[in-house]
């Protein structure tokens, strides 16, 4: 799946590159997170204008939506656990905050994790849906431990490196970031804890 700042919502065929399906979001989506789990076919779109930003759960099959009742000012990027019960979000301010998903209409505020002292720019959940990662401005990668809010392992990003595009496990667990270093797109592995 895909948004962009067309409003448009798009499910692709990986084999064929084409979209299978496209539907019309309610707001303009600078980021979506999306539920891994596929009994849930949800989606929460981050969005808005320069002065305010909001988050809509988005049902992309009913194409049904709803602001969620939940403190998002400041989110600069969002990730849902494997089973889709948490979500987490990278903040302007450095923190990171997770929200708990049993009842996805009015998410109670979990945990707040300290320690980037910049935007955080990308963060994923690990496999087993205990752990996750964060990259940020400040050029760390930290690991944390999602029920304590205990960070596991801080590593700075190479020297050179200007941006982290994205973060990615893949299915054998090793940790992949995307980054810009020196103008160029480079693909990272990132020991673990």
């Amino acid at each position: 799946m895909s948004s962009s700042t067309d409003k448009k919502l798009r499910v692709w065929n990986i084999e064929t590159s084409k979209p299978e399906a496209a539907d019309k979001l309610p707001i303009q989506g600078s980021w979506t997170a999306f539920v891994p789990d596929q009994r849930m076919d949800a989606v929460v779109v981050l969005g808005g204008d320069a002065k305010q930003q909001v988050a809509r759960l988005w049902n992309w099959r009913s194409s049904e939506s709803a602001a969620m009742d939940a403190n998002l000012t400041g989110v600069h990027c969002l990730a849902f656990a494997p089973d889709g019960r948490m979500l987490i979000g990278g903040m302007q301010n450095g923190d990171i905050r997770s929200w708990n998903l049993t009842d996805i209409a009015h998410p109670p505020p979990g945990n707040t994790f300290y320690g980037h002292t910049a935007v955080v720019e990308a963060v994923v959940f690990g496999l087993d849906g205990r752990r996750f990662v964060s990259a940020g401005v400040d050029r760390t990668f930290r690991w944390w431990d999602a029920e304590s809010a205990k960070q596991l392992r801080s590593v700075d990003a190479p020297s050179g490196t200007e941006k982290v595009l994205g973060l990615s496990f893949v299915s054998d667990g090793r940790l992949l970031a995307i980054t810009v270093r020196a103008s160029a797109v480079e693909i990272l592995q990132i020991p673990p804890p």
